[in-house]
């Protein structure tokens, strides 16, 4: 159990420092990390690998307000 609250909080972790990196806002980020952690899971489930990488998800979510 306590495995799982700590990859949980590396998980978050890294998700708020690519945030940081592309400076997101508040909306992009839940966006970003709502994407990001289905991509994640539904790879894990199925034992496949994530097609995109997350920094490749946050680079299309932050560009996407641009347009």
């Amino acid at each position: 159990m306590d495995q799982d609250l700590i990859g949980e909080r590396r998980e978050d972790l890294y998700f708020l420092s690519i945030a940081k990196k592309y400076d997101m806002t508040n909306i992009q980020y839940m966006r970003f990390r709502i994407i990001a952690k289905s991509v994640l899971d539904a790879a894990k489930e199925k034992g496949i690998q994530i097609i995109k990488s997350i920094e490749e998800i946050a680079q299309e979510v932050v560009n996407e307000n641009k347009e």
